[in-house]
């Protein structure tokens, strides 16, 4: 089975730009500099990698903090970044989970997808000021989106 791994430039992005540190409570007593070493991501690499729209910001950004430049940077929409995962046109992708239809596909090929999560959406409702809802439950979104409340 061909395996295709989902997320791990962004997890290792996001982790090499966190540049969070344990706090021992220990004071060092000489500092050492450890040069930093960057990973190689050429444009030929960047070709290789696809995604929803949604995360063109996210990869933009990693991109231009990795090396400088987002050129080559060019996503789909998530269906089709899929398609290419699993047709072998690209090595990784930056989507949502995959759905039912994805999996079958892969699976009719023999490819097994790697979901590795990297972050969580979150979903945000604006509304025009002269609308006379001033606030709604989660419960109540929820009722909206599943057809349940209707007014």
């Amino acid at each position: 089975m061909k395996f295709r791994r989902i997320g791990l430039v962004a997890l290792a992005s996001i982790i090499w730009l966190s540049g969070c540190l344990h706090d021992s409570g220990l004071q060092p007593t000489e500092v050492t500099r450890t040069p930093v070493v960057r990973p190689v991501i050429d444009e030929a690499f960047v070709r290789r990698i696809d995604g929803s729209t949604a995360t063109i910001p996210m990869m933009t950004t990693a991109l231009q903090l990795l090396r400088g430049t987002a050129d080559g940077l060019h996503f789909n929409t998530t269906p089709n970044a899929y398609e290419n995962l699993i047709n072998g046109s690209k090595d990784i992708i930056f989507v949502t989970a995959p759905s039912s239809e994805e999996l079958d596909l892969a699976a009719s090929v023999g490819v097994e997808l790697e979901v590795v999560p990297v972050v969580k959406d979150a979903l945000v409702f604006l509304a025009n000021t002269a609308n006379p809802v001033d606030g709604l439950s989660d419960s109540q979104i929820k009722g909206i989106y599943t057809g349940q409340l209707r007014n």
